[in-house]
């Protein structure tokens, strides 16, 4: 699943202000206030990171302590792959994963992108028949 415009959902804790574009109709020497994160903000994708981070714990999953990029369920039998707005979610039945998707679906716009074939310059083969997964 993707994320839409996931930089533009977190809020900040810190002032950043901004040079008033040419084009807008604002006195000369005024510039504007951020309050949510903008992509080019170094501060964007923490935010980001953050709002995703506590919805997750929200709904019961909790990062791992080797890598805070992926979340699971107490039971570890749902896991959530994080890469910076697109989402990996893995469960043992497609039944599993689906309260979670209408859950983000709900909190945040968003794209669902299917059955995974490749990530992050990972093949990824299915075959359903033989229930085998081969990542090349």
């Amino acid at each position: 699943m993707d994320v839409v415009s996931a930089y533009l959902l977190g809020e900040l804790e810190e002032d950043a202000y901004l040079e008033v574009l040419e084009g807008l109709d604002l006195p000369q020497g005024k510039v504007l206030k951020a309050v949510k994160g903008l992509p080019g903000l170094k501060q964007s994708g923490r935010t980001w990171n953050r709002k995703i981070t506590a919805f997750f714990e929200e709904h019961s999953l909790q990062n791992l302590p080797a890598d805070h990029s992926v979340s699971v369920n107490k039971e570890r039998t749902l896991i959530v792959a994080l890469y910076v707005d697109d989402l990996l979610l893995f469960a043992p039945t497609v039944d599993r994963i689906q309260p979670l998707k209408q859950a983000l679906s709900e909190a945040f716009e968003m794209k669902d992108l299917g059955e995974s074939k490749f990530v992050l310059s990972i093949s990824i083969i299915r075959d359903h028949t033989a229930k085998t997964i081969t990542i090349d």
